[in-house]
């Protein structure tokens, strides 16, 4: 993700705090970010996993959502299995 897609901020409602901005961009921008943060979590996620010698794992469940601070924070979890076990782990 670059620091370039922190440069627009929206209020709560999801309408720019820049005029120059439409509440549709406000919208699509937000959710490219979270797409952004997600594909990003899951190499950091797989990452990890092989590091710790799990290779042969499932994803089973991604989530993925923000929090309207400054800067947006993005939160992602993910549920999956290995072997006989299912594990929660996030970002």
């Amino acid at each position: 993700m670059c620091s370039s897609d922190f440069d627009r901020l929206w209020d709560v409602s999801g309408k720019s705090v820049f005029p120059a901005e439409t509440e549709e961009s406000g919208f699509q921008d937000a959710y490219d970010m979270r797409v952004n943060a997600k594909d990003y979590t899951e190499l950091l996620h797989i990452s990890m996993l092989e590091s710790h010698g799990i290779s042969d794992f499932e994803i089973l469940e991604r989530g993925c959502s923000f929090v309207t601070e400054d800067p947006l924070v993005f939160i992602t979890d993910y549920r999956y299995s290995a072997g006989d076990q299912e594990t929660v782990y996030g970002y």
